[in-house]
């Protein structure tokens, strides 16, 4: 098994606190503990996991206006989603031409790299992609549900 394969699989089995942990370094966090969505944000969460001892962290701008308020952009909600995994069945039923247009079209949408990582399984699909994809296999005249290799729950990063 891969790393990245092996890293996905061991983070469905690892408490929230050590996801988060592990998250905190790599991850646009936020401290404004004074924002009144602070309690719900992801971000915020895992900012309370960021290492004390490192002298710098990339977080949200506390001095840009549009941030700390109830219409926050940065704002990723802390509530676990159903998550798909895996693309890898969608095109056993659809012919050649449509499954073309359809992985091209997903291309310029998610770029090659995040939609082979989405296609393998290693990165998940958030309701949103999810949404997008129906959209895509829709306007590409493909009527029937899209079809993953999977489910599970997870954050929307």
């Amino acid at each position: 098994m891969s790393k990245k394969k092996q890293k996905t699989a061991d983070s469905q089995s690892m408490s929230e606190a050590e996801v988060f942990r592990m998250k905190a370094p790599n991850y646009l966090v936020c401290f404004m503990d004074t924002c009144p969505l602070h309690s719900q944000c992801l971000r915020w969460h895992v900012g309370q996991y960021a290492d004390p001892h490192l002298t710098s962290y990339t977080a949200v701008n506390p001095r840009n206006a549009a941030m700390g308020n109830a219409e926050c952009p940065m704002f990723r909600d802390k509530t676990p989603m159903v998550m798909k995994r895996g693309l890898t069945q969608m095109y056993h039923e659809m012919p050649q031409y449509k499954a073309y247009n359809i992985r091209h079209r997903l291309f310029a949408l998610f770029g090659h790299k995040p939609y082979y990582e989405m296609r393998n399984g290693t990165r998940l699909i958030s309701p949103d992609q999810q949404q997008l994809i129906e959209q895509v296999c829709r306007e590409n005249g493909w009527p029937d549900p899209v079809v993953y290799d999977g489910e599970q729950e997870g954050w929307n990063w």
